[in-house]
């Protein structure tokens, strides 16, 4: 854009002279056109009319001239913030593709760590059954032997009530 102004000023300098310079041809050729009395008034003015036309259309050249530069220094500025633009919406799509990428890895370690506890409780409560039925059908053994050694201890109970029985009976025979 510097480049573009300082160029556009060096043709507004340049625009500058050619108009000072057809400023100064168009005084040369009015003082050459009273110098020489003898040229017919019509032949002068035609002349200044050719002049004047030439100025102007050398005026409205430069003037097309310096609206097309500034059109495209313009077009050149709009250019710019457009790429400006462009860079900053694909940066912050990238910003927001890498936040989805993090967002969906953390979600990842998060279901990896919650299946992973999952199957470390699961293994645990396995583990506590099973001890639990150990226990349990220990406790049913061990019920069992106790209910048989109850059982041996009342025929025993008997038995002993039936010797006792007899031997006090044949004491007494």
């Amino acid at each position: 854009i510097e480049m573009d102004e300082g160029r556009h000023q060096i043709e507004i300098k340049v625009y500058k002279q050619k108009m000072k310079h057809l400023l100064c041809e168009h005084q040369n050729t009015i003082t050459e056109l009273k110098a020489e009395s003898f040229v017919s008034t019509e032949v002068l003015q035609n002349e200044q009319e050719q002049l004047e036309n030439e100025l102007h259309k050398g005026m409205r050249a430069i003037m097309v001239e310096t609206q097309q530069l500034d059109n495209e220094n313009l077009f050149k500025e709009l250019e710019m913030k457009y790429n400006c633009v462009a860079i900053e919406i694909e940066s912050k799509s990238e910003y927001e593709d890498k936040m989805k990428m993090q967002q969906q890895k953390l979600d990842n370690m998060r279901k990896k760590k919650t299946s992973e506890r999952e199957d470390q409780w699961n293994w645990y409560i396995a583990g506590l059954i099973e001890d639990h039925n150990r226990l349990f059908k220990k406790t049913d053994e061990i019920l069992s032997l106790i209910q048989q050694d109850i059982d041996n201890i009342r025929l025993f109970k008997v038995f002993f009530a039936t010797i006792v029985i007899v031997t006090h009976y044949f004491d007494s025979s």
